[in-house]
């Protein structure tokens, strides 16, 4: 009784491991080798500082083509978002634009001294200021964005369409992943 207890033991134990062994042979196949090691990752090209640095220098880029327009690139996103109806409060703004609560408060001021938006308590809930662009806002936003459509496709003149669209793709891809991980709430490591 023993002799074939132990032999039902010793086959399921093999079983075992022998579907172990599959199950990572075949997860090993769709699973790639991760990205960094210690050997190639290196402060000046990884992903977190190529993405940084492209976003400043393209924001750089388009505040030196705006710098004689009345307002500045940040202050033209802020009305455009405004007129797309994507944001309705400041704080809405901030998270949309990942910009900081006080200096986007200082935009909105400027932006409002010059006519091109209005703060307006909310109908629902008279704690909540809510930001309606102007009619003068939007003819702002109307005259420049030609100008900042052209800073952009200028940036992406060295790109075929192809690589535009596989570009944009793989940026939306990350964004999707980034926000799955936790995004603002806080990381969720795998």
């Amino acid at each position: 009784m023993f002799a074939k207890a132990n032999i039902v033991t010793d086959l399921f134990a093999l079983a075992n491991i022998a579907l172990a062994d599959i199950s990572a042979r075949i997860l090993g196949e769709f699973m790639k080798k991760p990205a960094y090691t210690e050997d190639n990752f290196t402060t000046g090209d990884n992903l977190g500082y190529l993405l940084k640095t492209s976003h400043n220098l393209l924001h750089e880029v388009a505040q030196a083509l705006l710098k004689d327009e009345e307002i500045s690139f940040l202050q033209w996103l802020t009305l455009f978002k405004l007129q797309e109806n994507s944001a309705r409060t400041a704080s809405d703004l901030a998270k949309q634009l990942r910009h900081d609560n006080g200096a986007l408060t200082r935009c909105l001021d400027k932006v409002e001294q010059m006519g091109f938006l209005e703060r307006r308590r909310s109908e629902q809930d008279r704690r909540v200021v809510e930001l309606h662009i102007t009619d003068k806002g939007r003819a702002k936003v109307k005259a420049l964005t030609p100008v900042v459509l052209a800073i952009f496709n200028e940036v992406l003149s060295d790109f075929t369409d192809d690589e535009f669209h596989e570009l944009n793709r793989l940026l939306k891809k990350l964004k999707l992943r980034l926000s799955s991980l936790g995004g603002e709430q806080g990381v969720r490591l795998p």
